[in-house]
């Protein structure tokens, strides 16, 4: 996990600076590729705590999910379960697997500058499970906005964030 976190992210982050430049795009597609196999193998391989808490882990935008899924390996080793969705979720279908399931709610990307529909999505995922709904991918400016919307917005370090998660949990089933 440390050499995920120190050293193949930041290789990413610099690829993608770098994607303008010839044949960047595609050593970019090349080495996410490697790097979101990686992190998705490490998920599955940590193993469940007994009786826990399940997350709902999905991306709601087009960005790719690499620091999605290396929080979740962070949370999952904390001890709460997470069930991922690949690629591309719209909310309605994160809030009926949230309740055909009855899971306690969900770790989801949003959009760094979400809309007002975006939003109003994310928000009735919220009432209409009435969990949980952890949001990361947003800006510091839009916490605010999220969390009168009765989500809950994360901030961006992976590991504060997997403590926060593991902590509110905590809270609520004690």
């Amino acid at each position: 996990d440390i050499t995920l976190r120190f050293l193949l992210l930041p290789i990413y982050s610099q690829l993608r600076e770098q994607r303008s430049q010839p044949l960047g795009q595609a050593r970019l597609q090349f080495f996410g590729g490697y790097i979101h196999a990686k992190l998705a193998t490490r998920l599955t391989e940590i193993p469940d705590a007994k009786d826990s808490i399940t997350l709902v882990l999905a991306n709601t935008t087009y960005d790719d999910d690499l620091e999605l899924l290396l929080l979740a390996i962070l949370v999952r080793q904390l001890g709460v379960r997470i069930l991922r969705l690949a690629g591309l979720t719209q909310a309605p279908d994160i809030a009926e697997l949230i309740n055909t399931l009855s899971l306690q709610g969900a770790l989801i990307k949003a959009p760094d500058q979400a809309n007002d529909v975006q939003l109003k999505q994310l928000q009735n995922l919220s009432v209409e499970t009435g969990q949980l709904i952890f949001v990361s991918g947003n800006t510091p400016a839009q916490a605010d906005v999220l969390r009168r919307r009765g989500l809950m917005p994360l901030s961006g370090d992976i590991q504060q964030d997997a403590r926060t998660i593991r902590d509110v949990l905590a809270g609520i089933n004690s």
